[in-house]
């Protein structure tokens, strides 16, 4: 039976992240015992993909208004649909786990699905890594 992707949606509200002492990395603790915790928006939630598409369009216009790039070159959308289509071109195949529709992830299409949907960020995150990372994808061969 495969792994369900959907069991791993990123949520899209604040998630409690439980402080720890900095010293000993224990967990910060009010005088009743009951954990310190901050509330943060992580990247699946509107509030985090609003604020760094702000930040981008902000770095574009200072580009464009520098003449480096024209209006037509870059936008927030094209930078976020390109990186996708790159990352689906590099995408093969998920092994022992199927899609929100229960079918195998092996397609471009079931690829792009899942890396413009917000709640599975921490999947596009980890294949732009590999991406990166040449260890993980070029296989060296020993001469012998």
């Amino acid at each position: 039976m495969s792994f369900k992707l959907s069991s791993l949606k990123a949520k899209t509200e604040a998630t409690p992240v439980v402080l720890t002492h900095p010293q000993t990395g224990e967990p910060i603790l009010t005088d009743d015992k009951k954990e310190v915790k901050v509330y943060v928006f992580g990247k699946a939630s509107k509030k985090h993909r609003d604020f760094s598409d702000s930040r981008l369009k902000s770095a574009l216009e200072k580009q464009k208004k520098a003449g480096k790039i024209t209006a037509q070159e870059l936008t927030v959308e094209k930078i976020r649909s390109e990186s996708i289509e790159f990352a689906v071109a590099m995408s093969s195949h998920i092994e022992n786990m199927e899609g929100e529709d229960g079918k195998p992830i092996n397609s471009p299409e079931a690829f792009k699905t899942i890396y413009e949907n917000p709640e599975y960020y921490w999947l596009l995150d980890q294949v732009n890594a590999a991406i990166e990372n040449a260890k993980a994808i070029l296989q060296l061969q020993k001469e012998f």
